[in-house]
């Protein structure tokens, strides 16, 4: 499907939606192809306008444009900036009750949006299909198309049937698919997976001049802890991401932050929809300066103004790492992003990939087993047990039958402890081989995000290496602003303020079974995050200790092999040459 349109038609709409004169590149491009009909697949950086290119068409079409979209929040989010704009357009979620999709559902019949936004899970849902006979669909758009691939590093098994969906269409609309990241290898399976026909290539460079990219190796939890309130310091008041591994992990860095007076939340999946809604409205509208989230937060957050994102622990690909930072500064502005590496960070998302698929010689044994009974359709599990000479359902076993179950090659019945064989022997076999590849290829993206955090090169070159081998642009490519361009260390404790570490745990050995231990621990780390260097004899004259506290810290502190107890720290001259005294007054009483 094409629609004739006058450059004069494009540029008009362009302004009177979208407040701008001019495209970026390469918008207009993206435009021309897809409003003449042609598929298109654009890899753009995150912040590069992606959303305008297949809005401002859906404009012009005479049909309705689906949206497919893999999050809720990404898809409520657009169609609240295209109501604001005046454009009709809703997201048919399931934050919506049955009552109130049957009402979208009708009002789609009777043609009363340009946009709709769904999840593909709902795509092809008989409801939504039966919707939409008789609605003239101009434009698919798959948004984060590289969920569609298995080979990409958010594959989701319902993205395959996106191509079964539009196949099904009584005529074929112009299919258009956008993602921030994609590997030559992704980028090739998107197309297939797609059906796309002869498709118009976009890609932009992954490298923003705007962002700093620095890693920093933490050797204990508590340097990490005194690096990361040390850039929060220096970032303060201004937005900023800090993402974590895990669900609790979040909650643990939020609450810290929230004891030091700090406007933080943490934000995951395990949340509610109305929850991560809220969190998120409150982040959007400067009502929250911090957010401590999982990878479920980001994708399609139109805030601008984010100067920093902070990684507390090792992404699981370069492909992830790449989407979280493209966060910060999408409004051009110079922007820091951090990863506070920990030892065995490595080792942690091995394990996580490992935990998502059958374990290898287990799964291996039972399909040999049943390989040697072809015509068996049931099974009890202690003959299993048995023939694998284990005394019972081990904790491999049951991972094994569990992941089979998802895999859908057998099904367990728990009460009476059989197995049904849902498969034949040879299709199990090659899926388990299938799955063993995609589990060799997330180890290899694993082992590429470690090369990255253990390079000597410029990390921009890194990426771009990475994601676009063929281009020239890395052969001459050199930031001179991420840490290996510029040689800085940011909020890296030096060996001093190490051996005061290690001196300082001694002393909280000592105070391990008083109750206010921990509440010495944060104050502790609330004097190094604002001093550099700080000393053990610093802690007698901060403001939130009480006088009761100072003289018993001062008596655990007392000690001939510690030469700088007998100093008067008041009289201290430091580098600037300025005192401790002059350096406390300045000091907040929480931060």
């Amino acid at each position: 499907m094409s629609t004739d349109t006058s450059t004069s038609t494009v540029f008009s709409v362009l302004k009177k939606y979208f407040g701008f004169t001019a495209f970026r590149p390469p918008q207009e491009e993206i435009v021309s192809t897809v409003l003449a009909g042609q598929d298109c697949l654009a890899i753009l950086p995150t912040g590069g306008g992606k959303s305008l290119c297949f809005q401002l068409p859906g404009l012009l079409f005479p049909g309705i444009t689906i949206v497919i979209s893999p999050l809720i929040s990404l898809m409520t989010d657009q169609v609240m900036q295209l109501t604001q704009k005046g454009i009709s357009a809703v997201a048919l979620t399931s934050m919506l009750s049955s009552q109130e999709q049957q009402i979208t559902l009708s009002k789609l019949q009777q043609h009363e949006y340009r946009f709709i936004y769904v999840s593909p899970e709902k795509l092809v849902t008989a409801q939504f299909i039966h919707a939409l006979q008789g609605v003239r669909i101009s434009q698919v758009v798959i948004d984060e198309a590289h969920c569609i691939s298995e080979w990409g590093h958010q594959f989701r098994p319902q993205y395959l049937q996106i191509r079964s969906f539009v196949s099904a269409l009584p005529y074929r609309p112009v299919i258009a698919a956008f993602t921030a990241s994609s590997t030559p290898a992704t980028t090739k399976d998107i197309i297939a997976q797609l059906g796309l026909e002869q498709p118009k290539f976009f890609r932009q460079s992954v490298y923003r001049s705007n962002l700093s990219l620095h890693v920093i190796s933490c050797p204990t939890h508590t340097v990490q802890q005194l690096v990361m309130r040390r850039l929060l310091k220096k970032f303060k008041d201004q937005p900023i991401i800090l993402y974590c591994a895990t669900r609790i992990h979040t909650q643990d860095v939020a609450t810290i932050l929230q004891s030091s007076g700090l406007l933080a939340a943490a934000y995951h999946a395990g949340l509610s929809s109305e929850e991560r809604q809220d969190i998120q409205h409150r982040f959007l509208s400067n009502q929250l300066n911090i957010i401590c989230a999982t990878t479920a937060f980001g994708m399609g957050v139109d805030k601008p103004n984010i100067r920093a994102v902070i990684h507390l622990n090792l992404p699981a690909s370069l492909e992830g790492y790449y989407q979280e930072v493209g966060r910060a500064g999408r409004d051009g502005q110079p922007s820091w992003c951090y990863l506070l590496m920990l030892p065995g960070d490595d080792q942690l998302q091995a394990e996580i990939i490992s935990r998502s698929y059958p374990p290898a010689e287990c799964s291996d044994a039972v399909i040999h087993f049943l390989e040697t009974k072809p015509k068996l359709k049931t099974l009890l599990l202690r003959d299993l047990t048995a023939h694998l000479s284990r005394r019972n359902l081990d904790s491999e076993l049951w991972i094994t039958l569990h992941r089979g179950e998802e895999q859908h090659w057998w099904k367990v019945d728990w009460k009476t402890r059989t197995l049904f064989i849902l498969q034949s022997r040879s299709s199990i076999k090659n899926h388990k081989y299938r799955l063993h590849q995609l589990q060799l290829h997330q180890l290899q993206k694993l082992l590429a995000m470690k090369e990255f955090c253990f390079t000597t090169r410029c990390r921009q070159r890194q990426l771009v290496m990475y994601f676009e081998p063929l281009s020239e642009l890395h052969r001459s490519l050199q930031c001179r602003q991420c840490d290996q361009c510029t040689h800085e260390s940011h909020g890296t404790p030096s060996l001093s303020e190490l051996q005061y570490f290690k001196k300082l745990s001694r002393r909280f050995r000592a105070l391990s079974r008083r109750k206010k231990a921990p509440l010495l621990a944060e104050i502790c780390l609330q004097l190094l995050a604002s001093y550099q260097p700080a000393q053990i004899s610093d802690l007698e004259w901060m403001s939130t200790f009480g006088r009761g506290w100072q003289k018993e810290w001062a008596t655990l502190t007392a000690s001939k092999k510690d030469p700088q107890l007998g100093k008067d720290p008041r009289q201290q001259i430091l580098a600037d040459g300025s005192t401790h005294e002059s350096q406390l007054k300045k000091l907040p009483p929480t931060w």
